[in-house]
């Protein structure tokens, strides 16, 4: 019994079957690539949000209590950027004394 493997076609799509093999390979990692920086992109829309979120939540609750973080540029954009980290630096430095 002779085994015989099938052979593959010269050309796949028009392309020689090296570039055809090249370019699966880099629509691979594209796909690959996209999937991650979506990804980090949604954490990074959520962490946004969020700061921003507890931002204005500490203004709303902290007034009746006589705390409250102004809203500003320098504020808004260190919750925006760093997310909760940012607003409790922003604690922290309110709790210090400094003024934004």
């Amino acid at each position: 019994m002779d085994f015989a493997l099938p052979s593959l076609p010269a050309e796949v799509a028009g392309l020689s079957l090296t570039n055809a093999v090249f370019l699966a390979i880099g629509a691979i990692i594209f796909i690959g690539l996209a999937i991650f920086l979506i990804g980090m992109l949604k954490k990074v829309v959520e962490n946004t949000i969020l700061g921003l979120v507890v931002l204005f939540a500490i203004n709303f609750l902290g007034g009746s209590l006589g705390f409250n973080i102004p809203l500003n540029l320098v504020t808004v954009l260190a919750s925006a950027i760093f997310g909760l980290a940012g607003v409790g630096v922003l604690i922290l430095l309110k709790l210090l004394g400094v003024n934004f």
